[in-house]
């Protein structure tokens, strides 16, 4: 080569670049990456407990604050009977008693009716467990010179049932008692004389059971005493009726009661007997009502058994118990 005696510049091509280093980092903002998800907020305080339980939103049944038993203790006797002992049901502690004597029987021939049995009502308090005893009285029976069940009187009977002039018999009462005690009583009503006199039977009381009617007849029986008798006849006493004569006539018997009915008289006056009356003892809000001719007392009572305790034109009806338990 031509010495041209410039310096010798090499090619570009020849020519090493050298990078000095900085010695300076990468950036950093030190921030760390930003989470899209939330966290939840933790407070550092823990949950309340407030000691009461989830409301159950379903309704819970309707407590009646009466048990099943006595809901259904509800007990009905409408055909004479002795002594039936009834047990208070379990959870019962009240019971409220309705009862209904036994109608008198009518008079044979004249058709005369025997008298409304009477009624007697009232709330005992009990214990569950224990008994009670019912009579129910049973009813007075033309041509019957026997007691009814419940002590009415027999009627006089003076050539036989089928053929002459023969009187009712006397209702007999209706009855609850506790430990052999009567807490009430509601008194019969008085059968019917026939023929001559064919007076009615007087109906069950009341405090005071009515007389009959006729020439000659028994009146009521009270609280302290037994109804009178017509002439000849049987006078009431404690629970009985008194009973017509069968010699020479044909008088009504007294109704049974608390005191018992006088009977009608004999010799052929053949008049009505008186009813006997009703009584309470040891019941709450104790109450007695009269019947009205041949209508017993208590007719307006919500368990009344339409019927019960008539008086007969021929033979009477029944007396009715009832028993309704709660607490």
């Amino acid at each position: 080569p031509t010495d041209t005696g410039a310096p010798y510049v090499p090619p570009k091509s020849e020519t090493t670049e050298h990078t000095t280093p900085t010695d300076t980092p990468s950036a950093h903002t030190g921030t760390p990456p930003q989470e899209t998800g939330t966290a939840p907020a933790d407070t550092g305080t823990p949950p309340v407990d407030t000691g009461i339980p989830p409301v159950d939103t379903g309704t819970p049944p309707v407590d009646t604050g009466i048990s099943p038993e006595c809901l259904s203790a509800v007990l009905l006797f409408s055909a004479a009977a002795l002594a039936i002992e009834v047990t208070v049901p379990e959870a019962c502690v009240t019971v409220t008693l309705s009862a209904w004597g036994a109608g008198g029987g009518g008079s044979h021939s004249s058709g005369q009716p025997g008298g409304g049995g009477g009624f007697a009502g009232g709330t005992l308090v009990v214990t569950p467990g224990e008994s009670l005893w019912v009579l129910v009285g049973g009813a007075g029976i033309s041509g019957s010179s026997f007691d009814t069940l419940g002590g009415g009187g027999g009627a006089g009977v003076l050539s036989g049932p089928d053929n002459g002039c023969v009187g009712g018999s006397g209702g007999g009462r209706s009855a609850v008692s506790r430990d052999g005690i009567d807490v009430l009583i509601a008194g019969g009503g008085g059968g019917a004389g026939d023929c001559s006199g064919a007076g009615n039977g007087g109906a069950g009381g009341g405090l005071e059971g009515l007389s009959g009617t006729g020439p000659s007849a028994g009146t009521g029986g009270t609280q302290v005493a037994g109804g009178t008798p017509g002439e000849g006849g049987e006078a009431g006493t404690a629970l009985q009726g008194g009973s017509a004569p069968n010699e020479g006539g044909a008088g009504g018997g007294g109704g049974g009661g608390w005191f018992g009915g006088g009977s009608g008289s004999h010799s052929f006056l053949d008049s009505g007997g008186g009813g006997g009356s009703s009584f309470v003892d040891g019941v709450d809000a104790g109450v007695t009502e009269a019947g009205s001719g041949a209508t017993p007392g208590g007719v307006t009572s919500p368990v009344y058994v339409a019927g019960s305790g008539d008086g007969g034109g021929d033979h009477g009806a029944d007396g009715l118990v009832v028993l309704q338990f709660g607490r």
